[in-house]
């Protein structure tokens, strides 16, 4: 839409439709009307890096779960096809 950029979210709650701009999102003055969509949002899988574990361990979550969690994964592991073997 005419010089804004952001992102737009449907919401089903919503009765009528309506787009809402914060001032922030305008980034020039225009005219045009028009809405053009440059992606859609896809799933992504959620990972936990060394920063966020840091942020929650501070929060109190204990390091067993982070283990726990490590643990989890590495189990989920397909080792056969993911090592190359030499015969």
């Amino acid at each position: 839409m005419g010089g804004v950029k952001g992102v737009l979210m449907h919401d089903p709650n919503l009765k009528e439709r309506l787009i809402e701009i914060r001032p922030s999102q305008t980034k020039v003055n225009s005219k045009d009307t028009d809405l053009e969509i440059v992606r859609c949002a896809t799933y992504s899988q959620g990972y936990l890096n060394r920063q966020i574990i840091m942020l929650m361990s501070c929060q109190g979550v204990e390091d067993k779960v982070f283990m726990d969690k490590q643990d989890q994964a590495t189990k989920r592991l397909d080792v056969d096809r993911m090592v190359y073997k030499l015969e």
